[in-house]
C-alpha cells in the first residue's frame, strides 16, 4: 500500500475500536475513570465526557501507534527535504518578527514561550501529543499577545506613572485587540523559524495522516493548518524574498545556499502581509495573497 492508504486504514481502525470499546464498554469506563478522577474535573458532565474520551483516545494511540511509528516515521523520513527546509529557517533566524510580516504593534515581542513550547514537537510521538503542542504553543503566542495588550491599556490608563515608561507605550501603535489569521499566520511563522525541530516535514505528513479527524475539525485542526502553511511559506523561499523586501540587510552569501521552489502549490501560501514571489523573479511584481488550506 502507499503511505496515504496505510494511514488511512490505521486511522481508521483506531476510530472503529474506540466506537466499539465506547458503546460496549462505557459503564466500565466510567466506573474507572470515577475512581482515579474522584474532584479533579469538576461537576460539568461535558468537562468529564470529554476528558474520558481523550483518555481513551490517547490508550488507544499508545498501543496501536507505538509499535507501527518507528516504521512509520522511517517511511516518512526524507533527510533531503528536511535538509532544505532546515536551511531554509537557519538562513532566516537573523529575521526579526517585523521583517516576517508581523504587525508593527506586537514587533517588538520574540515570542520566547512560544518558540520553547513548538521546539518540544519532535519530542513527542504520537499524533494526539504532537496536536496538544501545536495547540500549546498557540496559546502561548495568545497570551502574549494579552500580557501586550494589557499593559498597553494598563500604562496608557494611568494617571500617575514613570514618564519615560508612559512615552514608551504611547510612542507605539495599540497592539490589535484579538488575532486574526492576519495577525496571528506571521507570528507563527516567526516562532517556526526560531524554533529547534528536526523533522517538520515527518511531523506534518504525520499528523494530517493519523490525527484524530474530531479534533481536526476543531481549534487544533486550524492550528495544524497554521504550522502546515508556515512550512509551505518557508519551504518555498517566499519567506526569504518578503524579509528581504522588508530588510535588505539580511542578504547573505548563497554560495552553499538552496532554496526550494514550489510555486505550483497555489493552496498553501499565507495571507495577508506575507505576500508570495513567482518562480521566476523575485520582483514585487505578480504578488498575491491567499488563505491557507489544509492539503487535500
Amino acid at each position: 500500500k502507499t503511505w496515504a492508504e496505510a494511514g488511512a486504514t490505521i486511522r481508521a481502525f483506531l476510530d472503529g475500536l474506540f466506537d466499539y470499546i465506547w458503546s460496549n464498554r462505557e459503564s466500565e469506563l466510567w466506573h474507572i475513570f470515577n475512581t482515579a478522577h474522584t474532584s479533579s474535573l469538576g461537576n460539568t458532565s461535558t468537562n468529564k465526557s470529554e476528558a474520558l474520551e481523550n483518555a481513551l483516545a490517547e490508550i488507544l494511540e499508545e498501543c496501536v501507534l507505538s509499535p507501527l511509528l518507528p516504521p512509520l516515521n522511517k517511511a516518512l523520513n526524507d533527510p533531503v527535504a528536511e535538509s532544505l527546509l532546515y536551511k531554509n529557517r537557519q538562513r532566516l533566524r537573523s529575521a526579526t518578527p517585523l521583517d516576517l510580516g508581523v504587525t508593527p504593534s506586537l514587533a517588538d515581542c520574540r515570542w520566547t514561550r512560544a518558540i520553547f513550547s513548538l521546539s518540544t514537537l519532535d519530542d513527542k510521538a504520537l499524533p494526539l501529543h504532537k496536536l496538544a503542542t501545536l495547540t500549546a504553543t498557540a496559546k502561548e503566542i495568545h497570551d502574549e499577545h494579552k500580557k501586550l495588550l494589557d499593559a498597553f491599556t494598563h500604562v496608557a490608563s494611568l494617571k500617575y506613572c514613570q514618564q519615560a515608561e508612559k512615552d514608551f507605550y504611547m510612542t507605539k501603535k495599540k497592539p490589535p485587540s484579538f488575532l486574526a489569521a492576519d495577525d496571528f499566520l506571521p507570528i507563527f511563522i516567526y516562532v517556526f523559524v526560531q524554533a529547534e525541530l528536526h523533522s517538520p516535514l515527518q511531523a506534518r505528513t504525520l499528523l494530517w495522516a493519523l490525527a484524530n479527524p474530531k479534533h481536526l475539525r476543531g481549534e487544533s485542526g486550524y492550528f495544524l493548518t497554521m504550522f502546515d502553511a508556515a512550512i509551505e511559506y518557508v519551504q518555498s523561499g517566499a519567506a526569504w524574498s518578503d524579509a528581504v523586501e522588508q530588510n535588505p540587510d539580511l542578504v547573505l552569501d548563497d554560495a552553499d545556499y538552496t532554496v526550494v521552489h514550489n510555486r505550483d502549490e497555489e493552496n498553501h501560501r499565507p495571507s495577508g502581509r506575507l505576500r508570495t514571489v513567482s518562480s521566476s523573479s523575485t520582483s514585487t511584481s505578480g504578488r498575491n495573497s491567499h488563505h491557507p488550506r489544509p492539503p487535500s
